[in-house]
């Protein structure tokens, strides 16, 4: 278990204790890394777009967006 904190830029910033499988890929010239948590049995995926110097968070989860605050 890890402690996270996800920027989501224009909305918030969160906390979590999760546990991540991480994975980087490169498609259309972006480098795109998306981690899958397990936060309080909610399974939510994150993904940090890097295209250059810009960086974009966003939270996808099955039907709604569900953390837990820690």
């Amino acid at each position: 278990m890890f402690f996270y904190e996800l920027n989501l830029g224009f909305w918030h910033t969160e906390s979590f204790l999760y546990e991540d499988i991480s994975s980087i890929e490169e498609r259309e010239g972006i480098l795109r890394k998306s981690i899958v948590m397990n936060v309080n049995g909610e399974v939510v995926k994150i993904c940090n777009i890097i295209s250059g110097d810009v960086q974009r968070f966003m939270a996808i989860a099955k039907d709604n967006i569900k953390v837990g605050r820690v």
